[in-house]
């Protein structure tokens, strides 16, 4: 950063609230208003501010992620303890193997119920993934908590089409995967 201000464009909305703590705020000046975008003067000494505490601001993220994968994979092995995932050492989501290709249809179940995951087929080819689901875990505990009840009823209603379907009693995901680890289901 140079001695001279730094000027970044946010939407208008945005541009009203707070760039730092104490007399930070204070400098943040609104410049000109152009449409629905406003132009924000930053002054070099906040610029420097930020990118001396990037470190502290990135250590203070780690730490509320790995909060909130905790909180997920609580949840999880609560409402779903037939599901199978490894606790991931970074990222921003888990990788859950449903057991059976299950994956699109709870991502479509889920969406109507305004949880979105999404079904691993999105990231392979002719469905190899469908098994799998990637689950998020950027949201605040609570949402992640109201998120798992709501992919609970989802699951819930994927497994009783499923039911439904066969005419009779369907094999638990877990029992068709272990069945025919390599068959596709």
């Amino acid at each position: 950063m140079t001695a001279g201000d730094a000027a970044v464009e946010v939407p208008r909305a945005a541009a009203v609230g707070h760039a730092g703590q104490g007399q930070c705020v204070e400098e943040v000046q609104l410049a000109v208003e152009q449409g629905p975008v406003r132009r924000v003067a930053v002054g070099p000494s906040i610029g420097l501010r930020v990118l001396e505490s990037n470190d502290e601001l990135l250590d203070e993220r780690r730490e509320l992620l790995v909060k909130r994968r905790q909180v997920l994979v609580d949840l999880l092995r609560e409402h779903f303890p037939d599901w199978r995932f490894t606790t991931p050492g970074g990222g921003l989501s888990l990788w859950v193997d449903l057991g059976a290709r299950l994956g699109p249809a709870l991502a479509q179940a889920a969406g109507r119920r305004g949880v979105r995951i999404y079904s691993g087929g999105r990231f392979g080819e002719d469905g190899t993934l469908d098994n799998h689901i990637r689950v998020p875990y950027v949201a605040d505990e609570e949402s992640l908590s109201e998120g798992c009840k709501r992919l609970a009823e989802a699951w819930g209603e994927v497994c009783a089409r499923r039911v439904d379907r066969s005419g009779g009693r369907a094999e638990a995901p877990a029992e068709r995967a272990g069945r025919s680890a390599g068959a596709p289901t």
